[in-house]
């Protein structure tokens, strides 16, 4: 599976791909720091997951949903500092699957990748 992470901080990307590395079957497929690179790079790579900032450059629930948009959409996690209700409710309202907090939920991307992982797997079976 192809995974895109969205975040402005380098130090965060660089902190997921080392947490997703021996995830079986991830390849990391991208990174991008604001919201027009995210859009323009899961429009040309068309990864299966976008880990995705809610407080990047251009808004990520902005970023989420225009990508929403495509006719084949990713799933995309939520990642944040500031797991608010309302942020919440308007990530899932506008397509996001998965809502994370960074600082309290940071270890369980990998688990949560990899049931995504084997439910697309099974789905194509």
């Amino acid at each position: 599976m192809k995974v895109h992470i969205a975040d402005d901080s380098e130090i965060l990307r660089e902190r997921v791909k080392m947490l997703l590395k021996d995830t079986p079957g991830i390849i990391i497929s991208g990174e991008s720091a604001d919201c027009q690179e995210t859009i323009e790079s899961v429009n040309s790579d068309h990864p299966d997951i976008v880990i995705l900032d809610i407080e990047m450059p251009g808004g990520g629930i902005n970023t989420l949903r225009k990508i929403k948009q495509n006719e084949n959409p990713p799933i995309v996690i939520m990642f944040t500092n500031y797991p608010l209700n309302a942020f919440k409710e308007k990530c899932y309202m506008f397509g996001a699957e998965h809502f994370f907090c960074k600082s309290t939920e940071f270890e369980q991307l990998p688990v949560v990748i990899e049931k995504i992982g084997k439910l697309n797997s099974s789905k194509k079976n």
